[in-house]
């Protein structure tokens, strides 16, 4: 069985983080953590998760003290799992995946060569998306995959760190971050270490208002930054690597975390296998 590390960023969801992590401890799966990566909300959010994360054993808590974004947060938030741990993205804004989700990604990646996996999307609400497309994988032929992401750790670490970067920003890539990361791995693997299914498993919550079908100036930016990311020259094909990525020993991983009602300060505490 493999074991999962489902990663959720977020940025002031306040109640709608509920409905994500909801979902996520009603999967039918047993071998899996889930990590909810707090990108410094000033909301209430932490109300909302805080009672996860005491009464679920299987839900760790990162606050990071400064906002950066979400491509930041998922880069430091998986920095200290086992290398060869297989990664799932959902976002924390309340978008939800089925509940077998986790036994067909298991299928996939139970095979050594599937270092990409992921099925379609569709919106809780409104018109349908039509992802994934089923191309060649390169940013030539357009976007051509959404969620549920899955991926290989080991295979992360491998996309270049400089494609991560907004050089005008000076820091990771706010908008179309996914295009940043992701076409690079499509790319590298190739079509014969992708695995996708055209059944929905993962629904989109359009009703959050930061939303970018709800904030007009973020979907321009996003767009803009799209037909940048495709401009570039499509990277070759990796070599797979001649022996299986070495487990890293445990660590205790604390964060400072968020004043409480009381107005002391409390620290999460994360284990990391």
């Amino acid at each position: 069985m493999t074991h999962f590390d489902i990663l959720v960023p977020f940025y002031n969801p306040g109640e709608f983080l509920k409905g994500t992590i909801e979902s996520l401890l009603d999967l039918d799966y047993e071998d899996y953590t889930v990590w909810l990566l707090d990108d410094n909300s000033d909301d209430d959010s932490w109300k909302v998760y805080s009672k996860y994360y005491l009464e679920e054993p299987n839900v760790n808590v990162t606050f990071f003290s400064e906002n950066r974004g979400p491509l930041a947060t998922l880069v430091r938030g998986i920095e200290f799992l086992p290398l060869n741990t297989v990664c799932v993205q959902v976002d924390g804004d309340g978008d939800t995946i089925r509940k077998d989700t986790l036994r067909i990604f298991d299928g996939f990646f139970s095979d050594s060569n599937i270092w990409v996996a992921g099925g379609n999307i569709t919106r809780q609400q409104g018109k349908p998306y039509d992802y994934p497309r089923y191309t060649s994988f390169s940013r030539r032929d357009g976007w051509c995959y959404s969620h549920p992401r899955a991926w290989r750790k080991w295979f992360f670490k491998k996309v270049p760190h400089k494609e991560l970067i907004d050089a005008e920003l000076g820091d990771y890539w706010r908008y179309a971050n996914d295009c940043a990361y992701f076409w690079p791995m499509l790319e590298m693997a190739g079509p014969d270490r992708i695995a996708i299914t055209d059944e929905i498993l993962y629904y989109h919550n359009v009703q959050n208002p930061l939303n970018m079908f709800r904030t007009p100036w973020v979907r321009k930016e996003r767009d803009g930054f799209v037909a940048y990311h495709q401009s570039k020259r499509p990277f070759c094909r990796l070599k797979a690597p001649t022996s299986p990525p070495r487990r890293r020993p445990q660590k205790t991983v604390w964060t400072e975390k968020k004043t409480g009602e009381d107005g002391k300060k409390f620290e999460v505490y994360v284990k990391v296998e």
